[in-house]
């Protein structure tokens, strides 16, 4: 076992991670932890299957080095082999597995110690509201791997890390400073839900939404998103009768959570930017449909999750629904009824809470 008090020699220890926005965001948590029991360390964070989250981690104070790549780098065998010697030439002393089952890869690394999460090498292929472990926080189960280590809980929180820059929050308050400056509050909406159609909300529902809160309470609103997005953001921003700034596909993430940390409020379906907005302290509103919202909900004190009273919810697997494989596949295409069960008062609720405040 590694001793975290081994004050002789400086580790080096390589941390895979998902690649999803909100998944980098569990992991933050983890990444203290680890650094809390190897104050010295030379601690790498790697993910093998997008780049798309690497910015969230660049000026994470508990991470040395960041390795992203996308899956179409290990098409060539020359660059699958140029990257592994690489690795292997690193002589990591160990290896935490944050991720999708990498221990294959640790193993051919030549690192020995290694550590995960997770009740075995197939729990990804468990149905979704089988066992307790369906039922613990994705973030609570990144920490344990963690306490693994040497056995010593981690006892000194579950907040998300995020540094944010001094360009990116002056970007920020550019922003907000250029458009029309009133008393009144400002949510931002975030309409979309890049990798699962099923976590959408309701167009018509959000500009419902949106109408209602700007007659009850003067609230003006900040739609943001990624190129994907920016469809609805535009058909949104013409049919509320609220002010509404479109910055959707004109931010970078870390810009969008600087817009977000000087905003009252953010309403947003189950996807990365709503657990970004979880480390700015900005009050959240989070629509759960097919998500299980014990596993994934952000964490802060500061949110509310609106879920669907159906048997059918939580629904979304990682893989497919009761063990069937193409079971997302079927999910994707066809709406959630669980989603659409949420009404346009289920949230202005939810949002009434902080708002009225």
């Amino acid at each position: 076992m590694v001793s975290p008090d081994n004050a002789e020699k400086k580790e080096k220890i390589l941390v895979s991670l998902w690649p999803g926005l909100g998944d980098i965001m569990f992991a933050t948590p983890a990444l203290r932890a680890l650094r809390h029991k190897f104050p010295e360390a030379n601690i790498t964070a790697m993910s093998l299957w997008g780049k798309v989250g690497r910015p969230l981690l660049a000026h994470n104070p508990y991470v040395d080095r960041l390795i992203f790549m996308n899956p179409r780098e290990f098409l060539s065998p020359i660059r699958c082999y140029a990257f592994w010697k690489k690795l292997r030439s690193e002589k990591y002393d160990l290896a935490v597995q944050l991720s999708f089952p990498i221990h294959w890869l640790f193993y051919l690394l030549g690192i020995r110690k290694r550590v995960g999460f997770g009740p075995g090498p197939f729990w990804w292929l468990v149905p979704n509201r089988e066992g307790k472990d369906r039922n613990t926080h994705a973030t609570d189960h990144f920490i344990r791997a963690i306490d693994r280590i040497d056995g010593v809980p981690y006892r000194d929180g579950k907040g998300y890390d995020l540094k944010l820059t001094k360009g990116e929050l002056g970007t920020a308050q550019r922003i907000l400073a250029e458009w029309e400056h009133t008393d009144s509050p400002i949510a931002v909406v975030h309409p979309g839900a890049r990798c699962n159609k099923n976590k959408r909300w309701g167009m018509e529902k959000l500009v419902a939404l949106m109408n209602k809160l700007h007659r009850q309470f003067s609230v003006r609103f900040i739609l943001v998103g990624g190129e994907d997005d920016s469809h609805m953001s535009q058909s949104i921003a013409k049919q509320t009768e609220a002010r509404t700034l479109d910055l959707a596909a004109k931010l970078s993430l870390t810009e969008t959570a600087a817009v977000v940390s000087k905003c009252d409020l953010y309403i947003g379906n189950d996807t990365g930017p709503t657990h970004i907005v979880g480390a700015t302290g900005t009050p959240i509103v989070a629509i759960f449909g097919s998500s299980n919202p014990s596993a994934f909900r952000p964490l802060t004190d500061k949110a509310i999750v609106i879920t669907p009273e159906m048997e059918c919810a939580p629904c979304f697997h990682p893989v497919g629904h009761m063990w069937l494989l193409w079971g997302l596949r079927l999910r994707y295409y066809n709406q959630c009824r669980a989603m659409d069960s949420i009404s346009v008062d289920d949230v202005f609720r939810a949002c009434e809470s902080f708002l009225a405040k």
